[in-house]
């Protein structure tokens, strides 16, 4: 299994492109389906290309639905570290808010005194 097909190894940006790929390859494959079901003489050798088709769409849907599943994943997993981030930023500025307010308070007692 090669990287490409290994949604575990993508990076965020990497799983969107791989997920628009494998849509526009499935929207291709539904018209050349589409084509041939419109076909005027339809016969058996169509019928057997249209299964075909159709097992590959169905192959491209798992993958899509696969690399989907890893996308929100990746996502989520964005979110909660930036998230993270922003509490560990917040309790830094909350503890410089605090230090500001004892010296502020200080400063003034010293004026008065």
């Amino acid at each position: 299994m090669t990287e490409e097909d290994n949604p575990v190894e993508f990076s965020l940006d990497v799983t969107k492109l791989r997920l628009d790929e494998l849509i526009s390859k499935k929207k291709e494959k539904q018209k050349q389906i589409r084509m041939l079901i419109n076909k005027k003489n339809f016969n058996a050798l169509d019928e057997i290309k249209r299964e075909e088709l159709q097992n590959e769409v169905d192959s491209l849907e798992n993958k899509i639905n696969q690399i989907f599943e890893r996308y929100n994943t990746l996502l989520t997993q964005s979110l909660y570290n930036e998230s993270k981030k922003l509490s560990e930023l917040t309790t830094v500025l909350i503890f410089l808010t605090a230090i500001l307010s004892v010296s502020t308070i200080l400063d003034l007692i010293l004026r008065i005194v």
